[in-house]
């Protein structure tokens, strides 16, 4: 009834009928035309080429044509939030000003480099991605944060511990460095400030400062290339070697895990132990998994290494402990572990299986996406994009 009364309302007089039919329909025919020359309905795609037909960014978009980013990540994926459909193409239309443009700066990469975890139990049916940041953002309050939830990525083969993966927690231990204290970015080093043709803008060929040390590193500093150099490996070369003594450490917490477990263990002799296998495990990978952890914040990763070496320690001396109750008195011997293929022995993976489903990935997935990258990168930039 409400319906019938408002076209009563809004209908024209039997007259004007026809004109307006006429005008709605010019009307209508234009927006159309309009919507289709306009290309409009590339404004609700991905595609960076997009991004250009409005913005005045060409050198951007030159240089990310030149990074090895553009096989990975589109404009989109730096500058629009990703957790709903609707805040996406909000965020598109509208200016943000709630964080500082330095800030930013950082963020935009933090969207991915960042440690995650996919929840299984929030959504029925869907791996719904996490940050583990409820405790905080260092590395013991994310591994305390994962054993609340009692969260394990896979169960060792052989010392059956629950263990953790690190993906990639590249911004948190970038927080705990001299430069993020000092106001750094990530961009005024990755992506730094480039002059051309007159014009001062962000270079988007993500990269390592060490390729253009000019234009990242001595923006700040006044040392020379080759000192700037040295001091970048000699923090990489000090924190390999303790993160190596880690590594053998829990190699051999591994390994007389098993032996334990050989003589009779049980569960509740072996719980402290694995957890501290899982907790030193979890240091050592959080540290590996960062990339450029041991330059972004040296004596975090220093720090986090350190304690792993003790909880892996502790382990082994309450596994001795337990062997020696078990009645193994022998010192377990180190595993040959010099070679790939020695170290995949040791662990029971069947190489030859593996091999052959390498094969067919090759045979079959990879001129896949050869020619699928191949269709793609015909769209890329060659050179400075003219902008019409």
């Amino acid at each position: 009834m409400m319906l019938k009364s408002l076209l009563s309302y809004i209908a024209p007089p039997d007259k004007w009928t026809f004109p307006v039919i006429i005008l709605l329909a010019i009307f209508i025919g234009l927006g159309l035309f309009v919507f289709r020359i306009s290309n409009a309905p590339s404004y609700f795609s991905d595609e960076p080429k997009t991004c250009v037909n409005c913005h005045i960014m060409a050198p951007q978009y030159s240089t990310w044509g030149h990074s090895a980013h553009r096989e990975v990540a589109t404009c989109n994926d730096c500058h629009v939030p990703h957790n709903n459909f609707l805040n996406k193409y909000y965020f598109k239309a509208k200016d943000i000003s709630r964080v500082s443009h330095q800030e930013m700066r950082s963020l935009v990469c933090a969207q991915c480099h960042v440690e995650y975890y996919f929840d299984k139990n929030i959504s029925k049916g869907m791996d719904y991605l996490k940050f583990p940041w409820d405790k905080g953002m260092i590395a013991e309050k994310i591994e305390e944060y994962y054993d609340g939830i009692e969260f394990t990525d896979w169960t060792h083969q052989l010392s059956k511990a629950p263990m953790l993966k690190a993906q990639h927690p590249d911004y948190e231990i970038y927080l705990k460095g001299t430069h993020a204290s000092r106001g750094v970015s990530y961009a005024d080093c990755h992506m730094p400030y480039i002059n051309e043709g007159g014009q001062k803008f962000t270079s988007h060929h993500v990269t390592s400062p060490l390729k253009n040390i000019s234009v990242s590193c001595q923006v700040c500093h006044r040392q020379e290339t080759e000192r700037l150099v040295q001091d970048v490996y000699e923090r990489q070369d000090k924190i390999i070697e303790n993160r190596d003594e880690l590594e053998r450490l829990l190699v051999r917490a591994h390994i007389e895990a098993r032996a334990a477990w050989d003589n009779g263990a049980k569960d509740e002799q072996m719980k402290d132990i694995l957890r501290d296998i899982r907790h030193a495990q979890w240091r050592w990978d959080y540290c590996a998994a960062s990339h450029g952890a041991s330059f972004h914040a040296p004596v975090e990763v220093g720090r986090i290494i350190s304690t792993g070496i003790v909880l892996a320690q502790e382990a082994r001396i309450k596994l001795n402990r337990l062997l020696v109750s078990l009645g193994q008195k022998k010192e377990i011997p180190y595993p040959d572990i010099s070679t790939k293929s020695k170290a995949q022995a040791l662990i029971g993976l069947n190489i030859k299986t593996l091999d052959a489903e390498k094969q067919e990935f090759l045979k079959t997935i990879i001129p896949k996406w050869i020619n699928e990258a191949a269709e793609r990168e015909k769209m890329y930039p060659t050179g400075t994009v003219d902008i019409k």
